[in-house]
């Protein structure tokens, strides 16, 4: 998913415009101020990838032109006839984009740490004692899945964060899910 955020003044008062662009679905949506923009169908989804949404930002004509050439988009906002420079990619991606390295490699390393851990512990317990714990045998391959997912994957990690799915983290949902369920049954059918 492609992000871009224009911040403009008119008239004494501050404007955002953002669009959220699918490049491999061509899906797009556009917020003004926060507000998700209405718009047809067609437009929500067109068939050709090249093309322009209009409307009005406080009574002001504003254009967002899509342009698709050598397998690569370009975004432009023209506002009132003037094309406006967007925000840096850096700061318009996701709110959370301040992540450092350090933090999120922290997180990979305790999510893997306690996923794979508590799964050798409750592997240990069921051969040595005979009891296993299922919430647990259900909870660490998640652990390990959303560990491995943050580091293959840490942008759209953050992203999903403020609310945007993107099919990664929704294959990583199912991956989840479905070891969880084969983890508890292996576990409590003596399968290892």
């Amino acid at each position: 998913m492609t992000e871009k955020r224009w911040e403009f003044e008119l008239d004494g008062v501050k404007h955002i415009v953002e669009l959220e662009h699918s490049p491999i679905s061509n899906k797009r949506s556009i917020r003004v101020d926060g507000r998700l923009l209405p718009m047809p169908p067609e437009s929500q989804q067109p068939k050709e990838r090249s093309g322009k949404h209009a409307f009005r930002v406080s009574g002001h004509p504003c254009e967002i032109h899509l342009k698709y050439a050598n397998r690569k988009f370009d975004y432009n906002l023209v506002l009132d006839g003037m094309r406006q420079t967007p925000v840096s990619s850096e700061s318009a991606e996701s709110p959370l984009g301040k992540e450092t390295p350090g933090s999120i490699w922290a997180a990979v390393g305790f999510m893997l740490l306690l996923g794979l851990g508590g799964n050798w512990f409750n592997w240990h317990s069921l051969h040595t004692s005979g009891y296993y714990y299922p919430e647990l045998a259900f909870l660490t391959p998640v652990l390990t899945v959303m560990g491995i997912s943050l580091m293959l994957f840490p942008k759209e990690f953050i992203a999903h964060r403020t609310g945007k799915m993107s099919a990664p983290m929704w294959a990583t949902y199912a991956i989840a899910l479905l070891l969880a369920f084969a983890n508890n049954f292996a576990l409590g059918h003596g399968l290892y």
